[in-house]
């Protein structure tokens, strides 16, 4: 997966089905290193369908979601 990739949400929270975007970050949150470079497990998904956004800090900007990679199927 890659910044710019339209992914659909197929985990296992009920708020996330049927659920589509587009990845606009992917970072590590637990900075694991794998050959010397950051393993990245998580990305930052704008869900136009889903404008309260998850994010846990105050103030956070609508309509993007921090989800884990293994949540997200490329679909294009």
């Amino acid at each position: 997966m890659k910044v710019g990739d339209l992914v659909k949400f197929v985990g296992v929270a009920n708020y996330y089905k049927n659920s589509v975007g587009i990845i606009t970050k992917i970072y590590s949150t637990h900075g694991i290193k794998k050959n010397g470079q950051l393993h990245s497990n998580s990305a930052i998904v704008y869900m136009s369908d889903r404008p309260e956004g998850r994010s846990l800090q105050q103030g956070s900007t609508p309509c993007f979601h921090p989800l884990g990679l293994t949540e997200l199927e490329v679909i294009s």
